[in-house]
């Protein structure tokens, strides 16, 4: 039998339940980003040449940059090009630089916390994500916003990858009020309840986990 630490690595290994709430997010934040860089892109450079789209798409939203630094749609659309091309280290730098001028903007915060997470930097990635969660909460809809519980799940499992199960719980807790039905924040909170010793509270989460994904392996085990 697995023990915890064996099962926690396997978890991280596992990226696919992460793509699937990057996404969901991304697809909630940032469509003014997506609408901008997506349709220049396909407007544009739809032909083979012998640069990369992910090349042809960063030059011309530098480009776009440069003709008008206060353009924030470009700016925050060149992060998500970086984001969505696997640069996260490009999209770190250039969110932070979005953000020293835009201090609010809260694609660019989002975009930011996710970089740092996709990028292992999980300590780095708690301030930006618990900075929009504030913001958010304040929102009319925050019980129904998929944005708000998309940051407040990576929140919760950032906190249980930098060993603070205690700060996770609530965290978790509360992107279960948002979505019942998340069955990989039933799992990091049945993880942040085992790691605090609430065994019979963390056994009720990982049974509701499978309820909703019965072929949810890692739970099981």
């Amino acid at each position: 039998m697995m023990n915890l630490n064996e099962v926690w690595i396997r978890v991280r290994e596992d990226e696919q339940f992460l793509r699937r709430l990057v996404w969901l997010a991304l697809a909630a934040v940032a469509v003014t980003a997506v609408t901008f860089g997506g349709y220049y892109y396909w407007d544009r450079y739809v032909f083979i040449g012998d640069e990369s789209p992910l090349d042809l798409g960063v030059q011309h939203l530098e480009q776009t940059i440069r003709d008008d630094p206060e353009n924030v749609e470009a700016r925050v659309a060149l992060v998500q090009f970086y984001f969505e091309n696997g640069a996260y280290a490009d999209a770190i730098d250039q969110s932070q630089q979005v953000l020293s001028a835009f201090p609010e903007n809260q694609d660019a915060q989002f975009l930011l916390g996710m970089a740092y997470v996709q990028d292992g930097q999980t300590a780095a990635a708690i301030e930006p994500l618990s900075q929009l969660v504030e913001v958010r909460r304040q929102g009319a809809m925050a019980n129904t916003d998929t944005v708000l519980q998309t940051a407040l799940y990576f929140l919760g499992s950032s906190y249980l990858e930098e060993g603070q199960p205690e700060e996770a719980i609530p965290v978790l807790q509360e992107a279960l009020v948002i979505n019942r039905t998340d069955a990989d924040a039933m799992f990091q909170l049945g993880q942040a309840y085992t790691l605090t010793g609430q065994h019979d509270l963390a056994v009720e989460q990982y049974h509701n986990s499978v309820c909703f994904v019965p072929d949810f392996t890692v739970a099981y085990q």
